[in-house]
């Protein structure tokens, strides 16, 4: 009976979950922009979530695509990728928060191995 219980509570804590991670679907194609050390940073970044996990790419103009990778745990959203700044290969890690309406996440972006910070704004397409 305990057994049978305790797989109860399991599957309700995982649906639990995979509701919450749905109802934050980061889904789609997002405008950020910031600053970072008195740069401003433009991208157009497509994002696909599945579960918890997010992949995708970040379009910056006159660059290659870059490939994402990162993850959403409530409304607390980082991804990150890997470029190049005057042939020193960098990582630029975004780390925000999802607004209420799902429609914007705010927060820092920080660029290794340089350890300098900024701000970002990400506004989903197609939101008002």
């Amino acid at each position: 009976m305990r057994s049978m219980i305790f797989r109860s509570f399991l599957i309700l804590t995982f649906t639990a979950l995979t509701i919450l991670a749905a109802d934050n679907d980061l889904s789609g194609t997002w405008k950020v922009s910031g600053s970072v050390y008195g740069n401003a940073i433009e991208q157009a970044c497509t994002i696909k979530q599945e579960e918890s996990k997010l992949t995708g790419s970040c379009k910056t103009e006159g660059m290659a695509d870059a490939v994402i990778t990162g993850e959403i745990n409530d409304k607390n959203v980082t991804w990150k990728f890997n470029s190049d700044y005057n042939g020193t290969e960098i990582t630029l890690v975004y780390t925000g928060v999802l607004n209420e309406d799902k429609s914007n996440i705010s927060g820092k972006i920080n660029v290794a191995p340089f350890g300098v910070d900024g701000d970002f704004t990400a506004r989903k397409e197609g939101s008002n």
